[in-house]
């Protein structure tokens, strides 16, 4: 089981005892998923696939905030409550701005600077951001080595 399943499981155990239904039935419909995404693809099931899994719930919630705030609806407070609990087991990612300098204060920068192809510039840059398990979004690796790459 990965750290995260083990950290939801207790977490569970912990709003039943507390009488936090809220939490408690939030993380339930997450584990549920969570367990049917690690019988389909057991080899592959990691904290990467449950932080996805979370991303996903997210999405869905901001859907339905876009969906209200679009008709002029006010936002129930259960569902700020959702978004904020989702956010909580999603990791901060680096902002573009702060990829960049973190590759700027490196010596890898020569290397990423002088790579044959945008493609091996970004796949240097992500050995070196999962090197220093600073957790990063593709995209935004992407975005960034191209602005040095550029900058050149």
């Amino acid at each position: 089981m990965s750290e995260l399943m083990t950290k939801i499981a207790n977490d569970m155990k912990f709003y039943q005892k507390e009488g936090k239904t809220k939490e408690l039935n939030l993380l339930r419909t997450v584990y549920g998923e969570l367990e049917l995404s690690r019988l389909r693809k057991p080899d592959k099931f990691n904290d990467s696939e449950v932080i996805r899994i979370f991303k996903k719930f997210k999405a869905g919630v901001v859907e339905t905030i876009n969906a209200l705030n679009d008709n002029g609806r006010e936002i129930p407070k259960d569902i700020l409550m959702e978004l904020t609990f989702y956010d909580l087991w999603i990791p901060k990612t680096m902002s573009v701005e702060d990829i960049v300098n973190y590759i700027k204060m490196n010596p890898i920068i020569e290397n990423i600077k002088n790579a044959k192809s945008n493609g091996q510039a970004i796949g240097l840059a992500m050995t070196l951001f999962k090197m220093n398990n600073l957790s990063v979004e593709g995209k935004d690796v992407s975005t960034a080595v191209s602005l040095i790459r550029k900058s050149e």
